[in-house]
């Protein structure tokens, strides 16, 4: 649940109207292609958020195809771009330049003539280097394919983590076998039913009862039967409390071994590093 997480205005829009916190006044969603085609021929200003962000499908070859030929428009790329993407292609193209768009019908390309203004912002939600080491010590996975992203990035990752993992570069269409290699014990699926019952637990989200013991000023949770005890390692916990009022718990436990990689991604980084929540009651 994020809702706690957004400004109070569009937490207020959500617990008071019902509504959902970001479709309001003038914001609003496109239903389908007739309503579409309607805003492309409108002659009102808009804004319009549409995907693929690498213009290879979706609606947002569509919007471009119409409004790229006037200068008066604007299209702005806030994603990765694949270097063989339509996105890539019109970032590097000159103004009055044509690009080779998806068409009207299914599998088609259309050279559109492109006026308008293009610019580049770096919204993507992709992790960088340091956030995938970080993952990869945390979890340590029996295999790691590296699928996305330039050949030289893919490469230089898997150069470094083959001394401890078994790395896979796998082409498109490339059948990848799921159990390691052997150089590293254990296999990418663990089919242990003890394992796999362990993960489960791991994920649970189960209600409990929370006691305050003033005396001791303690916080006592009373977890179920079913949950294992042993999920929960001795040491120091974080309590977060939002807003000066205690509508969630979160308990963050300090990982070496995530904190570990991202060092090693970048030692100039600082020691202490705020860590991912281990689990939320």
């Amino acid at each position: 649940d994020m809702l706690p997480l957004l400004p109070e205005a569009l937490r207020n829009r959500v617990k008071t109207n019902k509504q959902r916190p970001f479709l309001a006044g003038t914001v609003n969603l496109v239903g389908d292609r007739r309503e579409r085609e309607s805003i492309i021929a409108s002659e009102r200003p808009a804004v319009v958020i549409a995907s693929s962000g690498m213009l290879h499908a979706g609606a947002s070859p569509q919007y471009a195809r119409a409004w790229l030929t006037h200068a008066e428009n604007a299209l702005f790329v806030v994603g990765y771009q694949d270097a063989e993407s339509p996105g890539r292609r019109l970032l590097e193209l000159q103004q009055g330049g044509e690009i080779m768009l998806p068409g009207s019908r299914e599998g088609s390309l259309e050279a559109v003539s492109a006026y308008s203004r293009i610019e580049r912002f770096y919204l993507s939600a992709h992790a960088d280097r340091g956030g995938l080491l970080g993952m990869i010590a945390r979890y340590q996975p029996g295999k790691v394919l590296l699928t996305h992203g330039e050949v030289r990035a893919r490469s230089n990752m898997a150069g470094y983590l083959n001394t401890k993992h078994d790395v896979s570069l796998p082409a498109a269409g490339e059948l990848v076998p799921l159990k390691d290699s052997g150089r590293r014990k254990g296999s990418f699926i663990n089919t242990s039913p003890k394992k796999l019952e362990a993960l489960k637990e791991r994920h649970a989200r189960v209600t409990v009862q929370v006691r305050y013991d003033a005396e001791a000023h303690e916080l006592r949770v009373a977890l179920p039967e079913k949950l294992d005890g042993s999920l929960f390692g001795e040491g120091d916990y974080t309590l977060e409390v939002l807003r000066s009022k205690l509508t969630r718990m979160k308990f963050n436990e300090q990982d070496a071994e995530a904190l570990a990689g991202m060092q090693a991604a970048d030692p100039t980084s600082p020691e202490e590093v705020k860590q991912p929540a281990q689990g939320e009651g």
